[in-house]
């Protein structure tokens, strides 16, 4: 008897927690809305904010959306967040790296010196799972304007 009662104690401490956990809080409705839809992406780059030749300030955040457009049996593992070089196609200055799916809307902020001199292009490197492969390095631009106090 004290074995069904202690069971059935359990069993109903289990039922009211799980009960609990998954209870789904909504987003505040300010929140949500800074939030993209994602399916399908709106822009093709992926990079949804901020839009294409925004003025992005040092020691000003911006908000900055990424919508990773894998497709199929490919699916976004992490995203790296710079500036573009303007002299080396191949090199770029990181903001933020090992960003995970679920950050891909935050406030980023830079400092002057945080852009390569010239810089006109927010750049975003996806790691992707691939379709025949382990990962794939998937590189994404749009242009901005970076105001500058001079010294970078």
């Amino acid at each position: 008897m004290l074995f069904n009662l202690g069971f059935t104690l359990v069993a109903t401490v289990l039922a009211v927690t799980s009960a609990s956990a998954l209870h789904i809080t909504p987003l505040e409705p300010r929140a949500a809305a800074k939030v993209p839809q994602c399916n399908p992406p709106s822009t093709a780059s992926g990079i949804v904010r901020p839009k294409a030749n925004a003025t992005l300030t040092p020691q000003k955040p911006f908000l900055f959306s990424f919508c990773s457009p894998t497709y199929f049996k490919t699916s976004s593992h992490e995203i790296f967040v710079g500036f573009d070089s303007p002299y080396d196609n191949q090199f770029a200055t990181l903001l933020k790296v090992d960003l995970k799916p679920g950050q891909y809307t935050q406030n980023l902020t830079f400092g002057d010196y945080d852009v390569p001199k010239g810089a006109q292009k927010l750049v975003v490197y996806e790691v992707q799972n691939g379709y025949y492969n382990a990962y794939n390095l998937q590189k994404f631009t749009i242009p901005v304007n970076i105001k500058s106090d001079g010294n970078n």
